[in-house]
């Protein structure tokens, strides 16, 4: 039997496991479901109890996989395992271990305030110029200065600041460490010393926090290995090796097969996140994140807001009864109704955004059915892509890419494909293989192990383009309009947020 890869994802709902081969081929898939918490307005939570027995639970069934026991494959054959997971928020430990408080999301919105009075720090331009990345909320190092402010009790009590995936690593391994993507994302990282971000913590009032801060280590480095209590509660063999990982964002840009500038990754999941490679860091016009990839050889610019596929899952399951065919009959209601057919505008901030606005459908008419909805729910998201996708071409400052590897959600879906590829005026690709982000940790660990010797590599013998949408020329037009009233319809409602108590 040739050697096995595990990859686990930590989602946004859905933790999932997935074997792969070292083709990069999925063998098997396995999910748990995580639940997440609001105790307030703007908190996004999850226990870490939680997500540990999620994943270990994930792990055990797809051990157990009939596809697996298929192929007289076993928990034996694995011959590395690594972690992903959502980048920002925090997850918090005590001197003993536990969870010092609930884990929290990046899509969490408590630091909006301390975000803005951080912006106005005299050291603030000094911060951003060390770290990289805008002083916005959600950002781990913000997190720790409302931490330090708002929750004190709960901040003396830290000792061990983690990101979503190296929670779950340490479950496996007992090893505390993070990687160059997870700590630079979150500005805790200095990109110029590619060290802990000491003198900006510092600069901040901060101080304090550079003593918790994980061991770097390269994503594709051995981070430990298996112990006897992840053994016995995953089904894994004690002593399988546990690669150190990277951000999902990463992972799923490395599943995509994008290697180099000339593709653009888009993921279209709960969050509307573009990334392009690039060989330097932006100074004068910062993304809303920039992470050291590719174990610190090449910088990932990443572009986004929470306004993607989930609008539809929203819709699925408010609207549509919440049967997994709605899915399905939503996207062949969109391929039903031309573009031209219908001018209702719909706004995809239902888990918020910048300026706290709301989800809207605007311009209903009595002739508009669910068909009219979906599409402008299909549009909305795809139109929020492509600002992000102009907004991150300009601050690389280089070429147009030729290409899209689109993943997420959206990629379920053929009509949203095409939609996308007429919207971005790109040809899109999708990757072959229904976790992207799982499999870019399999090729974290497949690099960890020498099974190839680099990421190109790795990424070339792992990945496939599965399906490809060319952009209709004739559509181009038409999308242009309806992205200019799209622009119209947001930037008039905009002063209805405030009044309205913003997104709640």
């Amino acid at each position: 039997m040739k050697p096995l890869l595990l990859g686990i994802d930590v989602g946004g709902t859905v933790t999932k496991a997935a074997v792969f081969d070292t083709q990069g081929q999925e063998l098997a898939v396995a999910g748990g479901h995580v639940p997440t918490h609001h105790p307030r307005a703007g908190y996004v939570e999850r226990d870490c109890a939680a997500i540990w027995q999620a994943a270990a639970a994930a792990v055990r069934r797809v051990l157990e996989a009939p596809e697996l026991a298929g192929i007289g494959a076993g928990p034996g054959d694995i011959a590395c395992v690594c972690c992903t997971g959502h980048g920002n928020g925090g997850y918090f430990l005590d001197a003993r271990g536990e969870p010092a408080c609930p884990g929290i999301v990046s899509t969490d919105a408590r630091t909006d305030g301390i975000a803005a009075d951080l912006a106005r720090h005299p050291e603030s331009s000094a911060v951003i110029a060390r770290t990289g990345q805008p002083l916005r909320a959600s950002s781990t190092l913000v997190l720790l200065a409302w931490l330090a402010r708002e929750a004190p009790e709960t901040a003396r009590r830290i000792a061990t600041v983690l990101l979503s995936k190296d929670y779950l690593r340490w479950r496996l391994t007992g090893v505390l460490a993070s990687d160059l993507s997870d700590l630079s994302g979150g500005g805790l990282l200095d990109f110029a010393t590619g060290r802990h971000a000491t003198e900006a913590l510092t600069a901040l009032g901060l101080g304090d926090w550079a003593a918790k801060l994980p061991e770097i280590r390269r994503s594709s480095a051995l981070a430990g290995v298996v112990t006897a209590e992840a053994a016995a509660a995953t089904g894994l063999l004690q002593g399988t090796p546990v690669a150190t990982g990277a951000m999902d964002v990463e992972a799923v840009t490395l599943a995509s097969g994008v290697a180099d500038a000339r593709q653009l990754s888009v993921a279209a999941g709960t969050w509307s996140i573009n990334m392009l490679w690039s060989d330097r860091r932006a100074t004068d016009r910062l993304p809303v994140m920039q992470c050291l990839s590719l174990d610190g050889g090449r910088i990932l610019l990443v572009e986004g807001s929470p306004t993607s596929a989930t609008n539809l899952a929203w819709f699925a399951r408010e609207l549509m009864g919440g049967d997994p065919a709605a899915y399905r009959e939503a996207s062949d209601l969109v391929q039903g109704l031309p573009p031209e057919a219908s001018d209702v505008v719909y706004l995809p901030f239902i888990h918020g955004g910048e300026g706290a606005p709301r989800a809207s459908f605007v311009g209903l008419g009595q002739h508009c059915g669910r068909a009219h909805l979906l599409r402008a729910l299909f549009e909305g998201v795809a139109f929020q892509h492509r600002r992000h996708v102009e907004d991150l071409i300009a601050i690389a400052e280089g070429p147009r890419p030729a290409a899209a590897r689109l993943s997420g959600g959206a990629a379920q879906s053929d009509a949203w494909m095409q939609l996308f590829a007429d919207v971005l005026e790109l040809p899109v690709e999708v990757a072959r293989g229904s976790e992207l982000g799982a499999l870019g940790s399999a090729i974290c660990a497949a690099v960890a192990i020498g099974l190839y010797p680099d990421y190109p590599s790795a990424i070339a013998a792992m990945t496939r383009v599965e399906r490809r949408f060319e952009p209709t020329a004739a559509l181009a037009a038409v999308y242009r309009q309806k992205r200019q009233a799209f622009g119209a319809v947001e930037r008039a409602l905009a002063p209805v947020w405030p009044a309205l108590g913003g997104n709640r």
